[in-house]
């Protein structure tokens, strides 16, 4: 029989270390590969042709950055370039950019993909863009030199936004970078990542901090971490048109240099944000903005709720429940918001709900102002659920539909979209806020119809072949209201697209107030699938299909995690809010660090749950599909 030795108490400690370790280095070298990739595609801008008379640079404009100078052979090449490729806007990306700045534009933009993406964020090296005069027009951009970094951020941002299938990026040759420091890379991070700008570079930093304590700990298994953190620049830019100069010398020194380079942007963003000239910051910053919040909440918030309601506003039985109570967790607005059930129906609601001036007051600067970039990115995440939603009318459409109104549209981004869906189709939006005249002036939607629904929908009787609510229904006063004047302007035979939060739902009762389709004081209404096709039926529409399961997004734990952390660290410098003092950004970092792992999980969890919730009862989301025959809208008519 042969003894063993019980194990030394450090190894499991040790084995999980190297494990950590050769795992870290695995998904560096990854990385690496797939960065590669990405830069293996970035053009090159060639010696500039001759136009041959074809077009005058005078038909383009550039922003040139700060520190940057435009040569006249660049400036002729980027012409070119625009001028055979079609495109109506460039990034151009100086070879010389240095490595760390290199690493970060491949980062946030894969060459491969971005053109053809219509969503994506303008991102770019920020240092040189070329665009043609009459996008730039359009757009409400004005060119010049000398440009801030901030400010050619959000250049690139509104150019990719007015040429959304026709802006890219392409590497010059003999263009230098600007010098890069501190305050330009926090002007950067500022403009990218907005309230997350601390965030990201705290991240950044944990990096190095994990591998410090793993070299304590497995001291010769993190050497090869380290190795391949060094060597990844160059597994990268090795080779490529982008051409660093301090590329030896920034991967010799990175795990010493980045982090350093980190703490510096870092302690830089203040300065930056006080800065910025962004709307949004200007807004925060207005001390008229403050004066108008404080006004309001002076005179009391009574005003913003109607009498509570002792009968169901679906079918008008008396029998109520109360369902949940909550507070607004994503503004910090005040006040406190119940949703009530219906025991006859099912039919959820605010009540008391909000009146017209409370929802002046809860929706201003949410979807428009100091929340309209956030808003307009979260809309842009992901197309999936736009192009499920078109081709669902596809399916069931006989021929292409010849229009289409989009109601609720925000800035247009499902008929950007669902354009490609239905490239014969027009798609016209209307919307109460301006987003709606953003979205025409971009270009996402033919025509901005702006105001309320019931109120022009006389003035568009019978004039749509498909309208469509998606994430709509929910936010209105009378839904039932909102149906008949769908009803009223479709022609005869046309398809009407719903799109609402399930509240059958079984994630609602677990998550509590951080189920994300509560989401107060916005939604107003939550309409069992059952009650919805009822009231289509009375209004003449025939059902003809039903996604749960395929309209499910997963989204439920991550965003519920958002909505805790948010609520324990609330949003900087909003001017409904006391001024944000030194601890409340130390808390907003550290709770925002320290929750990373927390959404990860949620977000991890959710694709895992996500089977299971469909079997049960469908999950989040539904969409309903109905068609008026022509005989119901002639009737009507």
């Amino acid at each position: 029989m042969t003894d063993h030795q019980p194990p030394a108490p450090g190894d499991g400690r040790h084995r999980l270390a190297r494990g950590l370790a050769l795992v870290t280095a695995g998904l560096v070298l990854g990385n690496g590969v797939r960065l590669r990739r990405r830069a293996e595609a970035l053009p090159t801008l060639g010696d500039p042709p001759s136009l041959d008379g074809r077009s005058s640079q005078d038909e383009y404009v550039f922003w040139v950055a700060e520190g940057v100078r435009l040569d006249d052979a660049t400036r002729a090449a980027a012409v070119a370039h625009l001028e055979a490729s079609g495109a109506d806007a460039v990034d151009v990306i100086p070879a010389n950019l240095p490595t760390l700045r290199a690493l970060d534009v491949l980062r946030m933009v894969d060459p491969r993909s971005f053109g053809g993406a219509p969503m994506a964020q303008g991102r770019g090296a920020f240092q040189l863009i070329c665009a043609r005069a009459a996008v730039a027009e359009r757009a409400r951009l004005t060119p010049g030199e000398g440009v801030r970094l901030q400010e050619m951020v959000n250049v690139t941002l509104e150019l990719k936004r007015h040429a959304p299938r026709s802006m890219h990026h392409v590497v010059a040759p003999h263009l230098r970078a600007a010098p890069t420091s501190a305050p330009g890379r926090a002007e950067v991070a500022v403009a990218v990542y907005g309230a997350a700008d601390t965030f990201v570079h705290v991240v950044g930093i944990a990096r190095f901090v994990v591998l410090a304590a793993l070299a304590v700990l497995a001291p010769a298994s993190v050497l090869l971490a380290l190795a391949a953190l060094i060597a990844q620049p160059h597994v990268v830019l090795g080779g490529q048109p982008i051409t660093p100069g301090d590329l030896t010398a920034k991967s010799l020194l990175r795990p010493a240099t980045e982090p350093i380079e980190a703490l510096a942007t870092m302690s830089a963003i203040p300065a930056a944000r006080k800065r910025s000239t962004a709307p949004a910051a200007l807004r925060r910053r207005d001390p008229a903005v403050r004066a108008e919040y404080a006004e309001d909440a002076a005179t009391g918030i009574d005003r913003f709720f109607e009498p509570h309601r002792t009968t169901c506003p679906w079918c008008g039985a008396a029998e109520l429940s109360r369902r949940l109570d909550t507070v607004d967790l994503l503004q910090h607005k005040p006040g406190t918001f119940r949703i009530d059930r219906c025991d006859s129906c099912g039919h959820l609601f605010q009540n008391p709900r909000l009146t017209t001036e409370g929802l002046d007051y809860y929706y201003r600067d949410f979807y428009d102002g100091i929340g309209a970039e956030s808003a307009d990115f979260i809309f842009g995440v992901s197309d999936t659920s736009y192009v499920d939603r078109a081709e669902l009318v596809k399916r069931h459409a006989t021929a292409a539909p010849e229009n289409w109104l989009d109601v609720g549209t925000g800035h247009g981004h499902f008929c950007l979209i669902a354009a490609d869906v239905l490239p014969e189709t027009t798609f016209d939006g209307l919307d109460l806020s301006d987003g709606v005249d953003d979205a025409a002036r971009r270009g996402w939607i033919s025509t901005g119809h702006r105001g309320l629904f019931p109120e022009l929908s006389a003035g568009l009787a019978g004039q749509y072949d498909v309208v469509s609510m998606h994430h709509y229904l929910e936010h209105t006063r009378e839904p039932l209201d909102e149906l008949e004047a769908a009803a009223e302007t479709l022609r005869p035979g046309g398809m009407l697209l719903i799109e609402v939060p399930n509240p059958e739902c079984a994630l609602g009762g677990p998550l509590g107030r951080y189920w994300v389709p509560w989401f107060q004081p916005q939604h107003q209404h939550l309409v069992p699938r059952a009650n919805l096709c009822a009231a289509l039926e009375q209004l003449g529409f025939e059902i003809l299909d039903q996604e749960v399961a395929e309209a499910h997004q997963p989204v439920d734990l991550s965003l519920g995690a958002w909505f805790a952390l948010n609520r324990i660290a609330p949003e900087l410098d909003l001017p409904w809010m006391p001024p944000s003092r030194p601890v409340d950004r130390l808390r907003r970092a550290v709770a925002l660090t320290a929750g990373a792992p927390l959404m990860v999980a949620g977000l991890i969890g959710d694709h895992l749950l996500a089977p299971a919730v469909k079997r049960v009862d469908g999950g989040n989301t539904y969409r309903v599909l109905a068609r008026l025959p022509a005989e119901a809208n002639q009737r009507r008519r």
